[in-house]
């Protein structure tokens, strides 16, 4: 049974290497690709079909007829920060398409942070905080330090409002 998986292994692996594989023209006045075309297989080859309808079997030919590798490069999104809009560029035979990073401002941070504590919690606490039920300090002694992030935070966007 294990010969068979890597023989299926041995078999498919390079056949999938070029499948999902496209092949896009480039525009220089938007910095955008366009008539992308998805790399196929036919009886054992991979074939590209050229805008002219040409189907060629190699990457050079494709370059030469101006059709460039797209590739996503995936771009390291940090705690703080959020995925914008999409980027191009061409550099050599190969377009490259990417993310922008942003950084989030502190209202969405507040927005996520505050989404650990429910509003009618928020009020409740509010609640014995004014009427002093129970002191500030007591309640940074007792309670996670996640709750009383999220207390912050909602206290921030309610009184932004």
């Amino acid at each position: 049974m294990k010969k068979l998986f890597v023989l299926l292994a041995i078999v498919l692996i390079p056949s999938l290497a070029m499948a999902g594989i496209r092949f896009c023209q480039w525009n220089n006045d938007d910095k955008q690709p366009f008539a992308c075309q998805t790399v196929v297989r036919v009886n054992g080859q991979h074939q590209i079909t050229l805008p002219d309808g040409t189907v060629v079997t190699t990457v050079q030919a494709a370059n030469d007829a101006g059709l460039y590798r797209l590739r996503f490069v995936a771009p390291t999104i940090g705690e703080n920060q959020k995925r914008g809009d999409k980027t191009y560029s061409l550099m050599g035979n190969e377009i490259t398409m990417t993310y922008e990073v942003i950084d989030l401002t502190q209202e969405e941070i507040d927005a996520i942070t505050a989404q650990v504590m429910d509003m009618n919690i928020y009020y409740l606490w509010k609640l014995l905080m004014e009427t002093g039920v129970i002191t500030v300090q007591q309640a940074l002694d007792n309670v996670p330090q996640e709750v009383i992030d999220a207390y912050q935070a909602r206290k921030r966007l309610e009184s932004s409002q």
